[in-house]
């Protein structure tokens, strides 16, 4: 299993690294820098970042052009980003994890 590293900023993030090591999945880095962006959660060797989006910061007009001109640029970088907001992770904890093993197996 790769070591955990980088510090989680949000109950989010602690959740679900939580449950990545309890499905015995390889863990991200937490706030892991590329380039000038940095992802929530990220697995490099994947390339493979997990963003939370919650609509008090991503659901307002002026993130809206930024948050989409940083997917592009990230994709076009070759990194394939996932959405996850709290209502899926409290909702469907276990699908959340089951889309993040079926990116990981993709990616591998």
């Amino acid at each position: 299993m790769q070591e955990t590293r980088g510090f989680t900023r949000s109950e989010a993030e602690r959740i679900l690294r939580r449950l990545l090591r309890d499905a015995g999945l390889p863990q991200p880095i937490a706030n892991h820098r590329i380039g000038r962006y940095e992802a929530d959660l990220a697995w490099p060797a994947y390339r493979l970042i997990v963003e939370f989006d919650s609509w008090s910061r991503h659901g307002q007009r002026p993130a809206f052009g930024p948050d989409r001109r940083r997917g592009s640029e990230l994709t076009a970088q070759g990194w394939s980003l996932m959405h996850v907001t709290w209502d899926d992770l409290k909702k469907d904890p276990l699908g959340v994890v089951a889309r993040v093993a079926g990116a990981l197996a993709v990616r591998a």
